[in-house]
Formats: C-alpha cells, structure tokens, sequence
C-alpha cells in the first residue's frame, strides 16, 4: 500500500524548501539591484543564465539515474543499483570536465556574443565567462546527487542543501554588491558556494548509501552506461526545452532590449515562475514513487491513481493560490522588487507573467507522471517544442512589442498541459481502477 502521507511529507519538504529558498530570493533581488545597479544587475543575469545553460550538458542523467535507481530499489537489486549509481557518477564527471574546459576555451567569443563588451574592460567579460565555466561544471555533479537522493527519499537532506546554497550565495552577493564589487566578484563567489555545495552533496549520497551496506565498485559498466544515455537523450531534449523557457529567454531580452530591460525582465520571471516552481515542488515526490510502483507487481498499479489525482488537486491548487495573491498584490510586489524603477510601467507585463506561470504550472503531475513511467520521448518532445518555440515567440515579442512582447511569448509554454492531459488518458488505458477524468 502506498504510504500516501509519506508522500505528503516529502512535498511538505520540498514546500518548505522552495519558501525559503523564494524568501531569500525575493529578499536579494530588490537589494542586488539597488547596490550594483541595473546594468551591472543586467550582465550578471545574462552570464547566470548562460550558466545554467551548461545544466543542459548532463544528457538527462540525472533524471535518468533517479529513474533507474528507484526502479532497482523495487526490484531489491543491490548489484544493479549499484551499476547504475557507480556509472552514472563517473559518466558525469567526465561530462563536467568536458564541457568545462570547452567553455573556457570558447569563453572569448560566448563574451563577445554576449555583449559583454559593455562591462568596464573586455577582460573582464572574457574572465566572467572562465568563472561561470566552473560554476557550471560543479553543478553536473551537484544535479546528478539530487537525482540520487531523490531516489532514496531523503528530501530532508536536498532541501537543506539547497536552502543553505541559495542563502549563503545570496548573503554573499549583496555584501559584495554592497562594497561596489562587480560581475567578476559576483560570480567567483557563486564558484566558490557552488564547489562546497558540491561536496557537501557528495558526503550525504556517500553517508546514505553507506548505510545501505552496498560494496561500491568504481568501475565502468557499458551496458548500464547506453541505458543511462539512451534513456537520458529524450530527457536532454525536454531539458533543452525547460532550460530554454526558464534561462535562455533572458539572454534574449538583453541582446534585443539590453542588459537593463534583461535586469528587469529577470526580476519579474524570477518572482512570477516561483507559482511553477512551489506548486510542482509539492509533487516532485510522486517521481520515484510512480516509477516504483509502475515496475511492481500489476496490483501495485491502482495505488498510481490515488498518487496521480491527488497530486493534481495540490498542484492546482497551490498554483491558484499563489498565483491569486500574486495578482492582487502586484504593486505591492513590484514596489519591492523594483524600488527605485517607474514601477507602472511593468504592472501590466507582471501581471500578464503571473497569469501565464499560473497556467503553466498545470503541467507538473503529467511531466513527472511521463517521466516516471518511461514515456520520455512523449514528453521530451512536447517540452522540447513548446520550449524553443516560446524562445522563439519571445525574440518576436520584444523585436515586436517590446518588454510586454517577450512577457506575452511565454504563453506558447502552455502547450506543455498536453502532457497532463495526456497522463490521464493514458491512466484510464493502463487499467488504474480508482481515476476517471471526469472526476476533475
């Protein structure tokens, strides 16, 4: 029987985590901008962004060990578990070295692409870019032990990782935003949380598997290492098209609007896609969960149901709550996140951002419902188009309409509901006895 509050417990980690986390943001971006000034806060954006661009690299392992490493617990296999576990590690350091070292060799034209040209010395720009590439490489790593622990079930352990992160590199960046740092400051300081947040990741993963008494071997297994890969690729492609929707949109902004319209434009997302983000965190634990159950016995399968439509009624309604008191409160909002900006001039476009982000965030149960059952190429392709052709509708908007324009072309993002749509038509097809799409 599916211990549904346990569940329950694990969104309520991931809740907690993501408040604290959207706390401290909210908290940081108002104060950022008001010591380092709105371009200054624009070209760190820009570069962020282009960091978690490098995200993209991981080829989806680390969804797919999370995937594979709850499908072993189910089978109680210790000897595949530990395969995947061993090659899936060694599989991502040698795509982080890569990549790494590959965006610190092109680190001159990516700054030139950029137009990071504006920062004080064009030096400077080329060292930003060298700087982020060791950000980016400590974050394979990193997302490749959240999917692990994902697979455990200790979200205890990920949300203390995560909220010690994310409060430790932003206490660092207004101190140093406050003492006139710039770009360069800012960034060695996220390389040097991002290293230790690494390690302290690597010591839990080892603490908790440790404890499962399992001999780990560090070897190669190629016929683990093709599955991981194989299955990976379809995760990639919906990566590719999350990563574009959430990041790339702002690089976009700045090279058509500027880095000050991507500053603003940034705040705004940042504050707006926290509905996705706290609503989906609520459910995130039905991931492993699902995969579980699905590759059990066949009378395991009617507990997907419960997990399946309770998951979408907390989801929901989450995202409408949020979402709501975003709406109403929107000047409010912006008084604090823009202090020193014409604020009126972007209630609109945050308001059209909040009712967007509201909309999309419907599509959490059916994205990790796909995932969890195997049905990745559905959803990597369904991520995948309605990604790049939200990038795409963003470039026209702001060509077009200007800041409201790259605001309104992230509505394409809302074709990704197809993927919740579809989980339940695909429930009803399995056979789960207790869910009717009617019942919503």
């Amino acid at each position: 029987m599916v211990e549904i509050s346990e569940l329950h417990k694990n969104g309520f980690y991931n809740i907690l985590g993501t408040i604290l986390r959207f706390g401290c943001s909210i908290v940081t971006i108002p104060l950022l901008l008001k010591f380092s000034g709105v371009e200054t806060f624009g070209y760190w954006a820009i570069v962020s962004a282009t960091i978690a661009l490098m995200a993209l690299a991981d080829l989806g392992l680390s969804f797919s060990t999370t995937i594979f490493l709850s499908r072993n617990l189910a089978h109680k296999s210790r000897v595949d578990f530990v395969e995947t576990l061993t090659t899936a590690f060694l599989a991502i350091s040698v795509l982080a070295l890569c990549v790494g070292t590959a965006m610190m060799v092109a680190a001159r034209p990516i700054s030139s692409f950029l137009f990071l040209k504006g920062v004080p010395q064009n030096d400077l720009a080329l060292y930003a870019i060298r700087i982020g590439a060791i950000v980016g490489a400590s974050q394979l790593p990193t997302q490749l032990a959240v999917g692990v622990l994902q697979s455990l079930k200790a979200y205890k352990f990920i949300n203390i990782l995560s909220v010690s992160q994310v409060v430790l590199t932003n206490i660092g960046l207004l101190l140093i935003a406050q003492r006139g740092g710039n770009v360069i400051k800012l960034l060695e300081w996220q390389a040097v949380i991002g290293i230790t947040s690494l390690g302290c990741h690597l010591f839990v993963v080892h603490f908790l598997v440790k404890n499962l008494c399992l001999p780990i071997s560090w070897k190669w297994h190629p016929r683990m290492l093709k599955k991981l890969i194989k299955h990976g690729v379809y995760m990639w492609c919906s990566s590719l098209g999350t990563t574009s929707f959430s990041q790339a949109d702002r690089i976009v902004v700045g090279l058509i609007l500027g880095p000050a319209a991507a500053g603003i434009y940034s705040a705004i997302a940042t504050v707006a896609s926290q509905i996705n983000v706290l609503s989906s965190a609520a459910v995130q634990p039905m991931l492993p969960e699902i995969a579980r159950l699905f590759h059990s016995q066949g009378s395991e399968h009617r507990n997907i149901s419960m997990i399946l439509k309770n998951a979408f009624l907390i989801n929901v309604g989450i995202a409408m709550l949020i979402g709501a008191g975003l709406f109403l409160l929107a000047p409010q909002v912006l008084a604090f996140v823009l202090p020193q900006l014409h604020r009126d001039n972007y209630i609109l476009s945050f308001r059209l951002a909040i009712c967007i982000y509201t909309i999309i965030s419907f599509n959490a149960v059916g994205y990790y419902f796909h995932l969890a059952i195997g049905n990745v190429a559905f959803c990597g392709m369904i991520v995948f188009g309605a990604g790049l052709g939200s990038l795409l509708m963003v470039g026209v908007g702001s060509y077009v309409l200007g800041f409201e324009g790259a605001v309104i072309g992230n509505s394409v993002y809302i074709l990704t509901l197809t993927l919740t749509c579809v989980a339940f038509s695909k429930a009803n097809n399995l056979g789960f006895e207790n869910l009717q799409v009617k019942d919503l």
